[in-house]
């Protein structure tokens, strides 16, 4: 509908919501103004026409209002989600003497009631964001109006495919669907983003228009079909490694379940979705992010209200997935016991399985190695490959039987049997190998290679962390793929290659960036060891104070060897009294954990360092931490120990004054 004409030169310059449909017609779509982009600071927003405009705006109404570093990411953030649409921002920067810029922006959520106009003589129709919307919306003939009310079902970018599936219904074909998106173009209510096939857009701001002249009797099943949609989508991206995508479409799919009629049929769904899509948020917002735990919070708030069944059990072991690679160890402790009766309740033989080796797993990152062992002999035996391999496509994306026997491999390790764990690191890559199953190999080549580093066995070492980097690339697997570069860069500096630390650095932070906490202190500890041998003394003391932080959540898998890598540093910068301290605290530790192995080192680098008068102490826990030991005599920890025993012993008495 034509809004203004004027002519010059026998041009005639109309401007309408819709093209004209007229001879010679030439069409000028006016685009929002540009945005800047996320993240931006105040140099490079201020060249941002949205920014320009709101600033002005608020600049005349707020005389002392300027953009700077404190507000800028505010600023942003408003006008990217008005979408630099001018009477958005107007109406918008009219608000702020009222409400201030931090209000303001909160509100947004509420953006039709909050941005109305207060200037006498404003049209009617551009009084309130709302009201130029119902205009434009009132403009569209029914069937116009449904698809573009389930349109606003939608992510913020969608297909025509897409726009087909939650779109039509038995009046509207596809061909149907397909015209009126044609026309939404024209009218500007829908953005055709250039691309082949095409791709279409909705503005936040209209999508959320949208939403709001849903009709329940009508809409209602739409809304039910959106949902299934773009859960099949996030589920399709997330396993092509599409996360950006995936995560649109899970965002979507969560958004939408608080559209659904209140009850138990919304509560089961939004359930459903919870256990479905927290794995999707997991790969791509990270593992420790809020929203990864607001989806897994809410899914086990509304399974704590139903009777126990498999839902039930998923929500459960999601939560406590979340709590473990976020670190907070100490927390993800209280729900195992929970996941264990969930599952015997059901007597699922699977979900008993996976329940015990979330429960191993809990022991592992708590660093009780004795609790460790066990529960790692009670996952194995209880596994039979033809009936639980299945297991490893909706848990964690490993074999469980694996995986136990790897984790198993450095629990025995660590309680003091190198020999058994020997053992077991090379039953689970006979394992890991023997199967077509990308992730389940992985986790055997990183649970052996740390096993064989432990033990010193140089050449298996790097044979594992060979095969693990490998793995890795051929498969994308991007978090394996940084701990495969850590425990490659300690292989290489073990082999007398400095360049090593660089790629463990490089990977230490990639994991932190990443949000995966799970091993945060073990990892430090292998970069520290490397670093104070290098004499780079600060560098390691700042790796240290970073891990530590983790022990506040109750994570204590290798905290003991971190506490006696501080005794090595202070022994280093020649403070012995500040080092026999953290040797001590490691000492007490390490046998609190049930961690024999890293006990013998503890107590090998307090008699390696002790005075004079505290050497007899020192040697005699020593020997004690020794007795712990059944066998591993070729290990670099165990000769080590023994040399300074055997010394001890060969020195001549000190002759008394």
């Amino acid at each position: 509908m034509p809004r203004n004409i004027s002519t010059r030169r026998g041009i005639a310059i109309v401007t309408s919501q819709a093209p004209c449909g007229v001879g010679g017609e030439h069409v000028h779509r006016l685009a929002p103004l540009a945005l800047p982009a996320p993240g931006a600071d105040a140099a490079a927003a201020a060249g941002a026409a949205a920014v320009e405009l709101f600033v002005a705006r608020a600049r005349a109404l707020v005389g002392d209002f300027r953009l700077d570093d404190g507000n800028t990411g505010t600023v942003v953030e408003l006008c990217r989600r008005l979408d630099g649409l001018p009477l958005a921002l107007e109406l918008a920067a009219g608000r702020l003497p009222a409400l201030g810029l931090a209000a303001l922006a909160d509100g947004l959520e509420q953006r039709f009631r909050v941005l109305a106009a207060a200037r006498p003589g404003t049209p009617e129709r551009q009084r309130t964001l709302e009201a130029v919307l119902d205009w434009s919306y009132g403009l569209l003939g029914d069937d116009e109006r449904a698809v573009f009310r389930r349109l606003g079902l939608l992510g913020a970018t969608f297909t025509l495919e897409d726009a087909v599936a939650v779109g039509g219904d038995a009046a509207l074909d596809a061909w149907a669907v397909a015209a009126i998106v044609g026309d939404l173009v024209d009218r500007s209510l829908v953005v055709a983003l250039a691309s082949e096939p095409p791709v279409y857009t909705l503005l936040e701001t209209g999508r959320a228009y949208a939403r709001t002249r849903l009709a329940p009797a009508t809409d209602g099943p739409h809304i039910a079909r959106a949902i299934d949609h773009l859960e099949r989508d996030a589920l399709r991206a997330a396993a092509a490694s599409d996360n950006a995508r995936a995560l649109r479409m899970a965002s979507a799919a969560l958004e939408l379940a608080g559209l659904l009629p209140a009850g138990a049929d919304r509560d089961t769904r939004e359930l459903e979705l919870g256990i479905a899509l927290g794995p999707v948020l997991q790969t791509t917002v990270g593992p420790a992010h809020p929203r990864t735990e607001a989806v897994y919070r809410r899914a086990s708030q509304l399974a704590a209200g139903r009777p126990a069944d498999e839902r039930a059990f998923m929500a459960q072991w999601g939560l406590w997935q979340f709590l473990s690679m976020a670190g907070r160890d100490a927390e993800a402790a209280t729900h195992t016991d929970a996941i264990v009766r969930t599952a015997g309740a059901l007597g699922d033989e699977a979900l008993v399985l996976e329940a015990h080796h979330a429960r191993l797993t809990t022991w592992q990152l708590l660093g009780r190695a004795p609790e460790a062992v066990a529960s790692a002999r009670e996952v194995i035996a209880r596994y039979d490959r033809d009936r639980h391999h299945a297991l490893a496509f909706r848990f964690g994306g490993h074999d469980p039987g694996a995986c136990a026997l790897g984790q198993g491999a450095v629990a025995l390790w660590l309680a003091g049997r190198p020999d058994e764990a020997a053992d077991l690191a090379t039953r689970a890559l006979a394992l890991g190998e023997s199967m077509d199953h990308a992730y389940s190999r992985g986790c055997a080549y990183f649970y052996a290679a740390f096993t064989w580093c432990a033990l010193g066995r140089d050449a298996e070492f790097d044979r594992a962390t060979t095969a693990l980097a490998a793995l890795c690339e051929r498969h994308t697997m991007d978090m394996l793929s940084n701990e495969a570069l850590l425990l490659g860069g300690r292989a290489r500096w073990r082999r007398g290659d400095a360049a090593g630390i660089a790629d463990m650095e490089r990977a230490l932070d990639t994991i932190d960036a990443g949000g995966d906490y799970a091993f945060a202190i073990l990892y430090a500890t292998l970069l520290v060891d490397a670093l104070i041998a290098t004499g780079r003394w600060d560098d390691a003391a700042g790796r240290m104070t970073g891990a530590a932080a983790y022990s506040r959540d109750g994570q204590r898998f290798f905290l003991p060897e971190l506490a006696r890598l501080s005794g090595e540093l202070r022994a280093a910068r020649g403070d012995r009294d500040a080092a026999a301290a953290d040797f001590a605290v490691a000492l007490a530790q390490a046998r609190e954990d049930g961690a024999a192995a890293l006990a013998l080192r503890a107590a090998t680098s307090a008699a390696a360092h002790a005075a004079p008068a505290a050497r007899d102490a020192a040697l005699a826990a020593l020997r004690d931490a020794r007795a712990l030991i059944e066998g591993g005599t070729t290990t670099p920890d165990v000769r080590r120990a023994d040399a300074l025993l055997a010394g001890a012993t060969a020195a001549p008495p000190r002759r008394r004054r």
